[in-house]
């Protein structure tokens, strides 16, 4: 049988240990993979629940503004807008003003 080389028996374990933790850390910080429906098309999202925009206004005395209750609620404009046309629709809101100046209140 063949003397191990001084490689064999030096420099081989340190890059081994050496690749075994450049392994770790790269399965470490691999981005999470995320379940797929598998048909290639997005969930889709439901609207936003009136009845959470009438409490949020309800609570509101001098009314609010879409900038205002989209902070407030975390939901998108367009999602807000349709709510709030729905209630509007219900007679459980109403809008006063016009355009930037325009304020919603519970009805």
């Amino acid at each position: 049988m063949a003397r191990p080389t001084s490689f064999e028996t030096t420099i081989r374990p340190i890059l081994l240990r050496f690749a075994q933790e450049i392994a770790r850390v790269l399965q470490k910080n691999a981005p999470k993979v995320v379940k797929d429906s598998g048909n290639g098309r997005r969930k889709r999202r439901r609207g936003l629940n009136p009845d959470a925009v009438y409490k949020t206004l309800k609570g509101a005395k001098a009314g609010m503004a879409i900038g205002e209750l989209a902070d407030k609620l975390g939901a998108n404009r367009p999602r807000l807008s349709a709510a709030l046309q729905k209630l509007r629709e219900e007679k459980r809101a109403k809008v006063v003003g016009i355009k930037r100046n325009a304020r919603w209140h519970a009805a």
